[in-house]
């Protein structure tokens, strides 16, 4: 028979242990935003094959604008996001680091100019719409320093990327810096493709990034969250058709339409990750430009290092 001490050691024990049983059972899943956007829906494809479990929940945002700001309000732990909003976050004070690559931009992102615009140099004084908030900015931010301009010799209007057809038949503006598939509607009322993400390879990146104060202790959750999403682009590289099949039919899209958004992106392999997270890597060179062209538009202002950028520590290990 136990003595009163040692019985009252035991349900001291068996308490503590209960509620960390409690605790385990209770903690809230890992909330990551999601955009609409080719690029990702690898993910809820993996989500439909239970590759991705009840611990990771997927929450809709309509624009990586409202995804960093989900990050900054403690709504998510993690999203989405193109590498300059990742920057423009970090600027703005939020501790986030990329813990994955979704594909790089090759095409997918557009400046598109009325007819009579010839080059770069004949965008001076002319209205060009965008999501100054958006990736269109890193892209006629690059396309605008290849003609030798500047943000200041061209007329901003913010417009979301919806909003860019309408503006566009009104005769509003002369140019637009946009994406799939919104370039595509304007392709189709006459735009013309000036320069897209083609001419500028490994600058537009597509990511993960977590925000690092709300990812203690879930080390695994990430692990189990950047495994299926290599294993859902391992697919798409093994296995086309049905992968574009099952592509088209997470947003309900017609085939070719998917078809042509997947050959504007590259899906990288687990080699490529690796690649990505190593010293002076192309993900690193396209920070620093994309960094120096945004200081230089004035976009944004503190000095960055790129100390705690990158964390690789969620990849699966290399093919051997």
């Amino acid at each position: 028979m136990l003595s009163g001490s040692a019985f009252a050691r035991r349900c001291r024990i068996t308490a503590v242990l209960l509620c960390a049983l409690l605790a385990g059972c209770s903690e809230k899943p890992l909330r990551i935003g999601i955009n609409p956007w080719i690029g990702y829906d690898v993910i809820p494809m993996a989500q439909r094959w239970d590759w991705i479990g009840p611990e990771i929940e997927l929450v809709d945002t309509a624009s990586g604008a409202d995804s960093l700001a989900a990050l900054a309000s403690g709504e998510l732990h993690a999203a989405c996001l193109t590498l300059d909003e990742v920057i423009r976050g970090i600027d703005a004070g939020l501790p986030l680091s990329i813990v994955a690559v979704m594909d790089t931009s090759s095409g997918a992102d557009s400046l598109l100019v009325r007819p009579d615009i010839a080059d770069v140099a004949q965008l001076r004084g002319r209205r060009i719409a965008l999501q100054a908030s958006g990736v269109g900015m890193l892209m006629l931010t690059a396309a605008l320093e290849s003609g030798g301009l500047s943000i200041a010799d061209v007329q901003l209007i913010d417009a979301k990327s919806g909003q860019l057809l309408e503006l566009w038949q009104s005769g509003a503006v002369d140019a637009a810096a946009t994406y799939e598939p919104f370039a595509r509607v304007l392709r189709g009322t006459g735009a013309r493709t000036l320069l897209s993400s083609r001419d500028t390879p490994e600058l537009i990146f597509d990511v993960i990034a977590v925000h690092r104060d709300a990812i203690a202790g879930r080390q695994k959750t990430l692990e189990k969250l950047v495994s299926a999403v290599l294993r859902a682009q391992a697919h798409v590289h093994d296995n086309p058709v049905d992968a574009l099949y099952r592509l088209a039919s997470l947003q309900d899209k017609p085939v070719r339409i998917t078809e042509e958004e997947l050959r504007r992106i590259v899906l990288p392999t687990l080699d490529a990750q690796h690649r990505y997270f190593e010293q002076d890597s192309a993900l690193l060179h396209a920070a620093r430009r994309i960094h120096g062209l945004f200081v230089d538009a004035r976009i944004i202002q503190r000095p960055q290092g790129n100390a705690r950028l990158l964390d690789a520590r969620f990849l699966p290990e290399p093919a051997s």
